[in-house]
């Protein structure tokens, strides 16, 4: 799907094409609203608050009854605010790359109860705080964009390793 220079080739873009498609159809036009609004309070606030990342478990479709979550709730919004602006303000660092950013922003996460382990919830919090940088994966995705990290409405596309 790339060439030597990373380049997306036809092929690619077609797949990529096809599957958000594909995604559309499954999850709806509305699916990506949840989302969008957290991205876009996350913007206007420089942070995400413990009430946004329950909108984005029920977006990602994670289980929110396990002892991360309960957790978290435990901890101070303030304490979660703090952690998650950290991220925002390393996955925003335009001067590395996107995933030098997303590594940073994720250990920026780290503290927080239910980012230990696992990259579902910090990926999308981390795509909330920077849709057109970041991505993440999700069920309802086409596998088809296996091992691809696209933000097709933005244009970032990269592979993913």
């Amino acid at each position: 799907m790339t060439d030597q220079t990373g380049e997306t080739g036809s092929d690619g873009w077609q797949r990529l094409i096809a599957a958000r498609e594909m995604y559309t159809r499954s999850a709806g036009v509305h699916y990506d609203e949840v989302l969008d609004q957290v991205a876009q309070r996350a913007h206007s606030e420089g942070s995400i608050g413990k009430a946004d990342i329950g909108a984005l478990l029920l977006f990602k479709r994670l289980r929110a009854d396990t002892r991360w979550a309960s957790a978290l709730m435990a901890t101070a919004d303030a304490d979660v605010r703090r952690a998650t602006a950290a991220a925002m303000t390393a996955v925003l660092d335009a001067s590395v790359s996107p995933s030098e950013a997303a590594r940073a922003g994720r250990g920026a996460l780290a503290g927080l109860p239910g980012y230990t382990r696992g990259d579902a919830l910090a990926s999308i919090v981390l795509t909330a705080a920077a849709p057109h940088r970041t991505a993440s994966a999700s069920p309802q995705g086409s596998s088809s964009m296996k091992g691809w990290a696209a933000d097709i409405r933005s244009g970032l596309v990269q592979w993913a390793s």
